[in-house]
């Protein structure tokens, strides 16, 4: 399971909850439509999971604060690409990410000290500061890069 690919589930479900809401016809069909798109129950029951123990069972994703934007210091362009950056804003906006944990990931990137970090990589980070400690030691507790060698 790529944290990476539990990302990607977050914010198609998290758009489809800002457009219709959480009802549960909506999010049988959505589950079935990411099957087809090839990604695993596994990694669908995480994502689900993920969203019922943040937003509670609520009907509506969280509101962001329209006047709130973070703008990149200098250096921090330096390692984070336009690409990875604006995926970062959209999860914000989205609600699926805190201002805390939008900091949590910038700070990631930096002591990681990756130039340019990719949108792969960016979405890795984020499944780590997403879904957390339980993640980590459920499945290793290691950040690995999709370009990342193992020896």
């Amino acid at each position: 399971m790529y944290q990476g690919r539990i990302v990607e589930i977050l914010i198609i479900l998290m758009g489809e909850i800002k457009k219709s809401g959480m009802e549960q016809d909506n999010m049988m069909l959505l589950s079935e439509e990411l099957l087809n798109c090839g990604y695993s129950e596994q990694e669908i029951s995480t994502a689900f999971s993920w969203i019922i123990e943040k937003l509670g069972f609520t009907d509506e994703a969280p509101s962001p604060d329209p006047n709130s934007f973070r703008v990149l210091h200098d250096i921090e362009h330096i390692f984070i690409s336009k690409e990875a950056y604006g995926f970062l804003i959209q999860l914000s906006y989205l609600g699926l990410l805190t201002y805390e944990e939008f900091e949590k990931v910038i700070e990631t990137v930096l002591l990681a000290s990756i130039p340019r970090l990719d949108m792969e990589g960016m979405k890795s980070i984020i499944g780590e500061v997403l879904l957390g400690e339980a993640y980590s030691d459920a499945f290793g507790g290691e950040i690995f890069l999709p370009d990342d060698l193992v020896q």
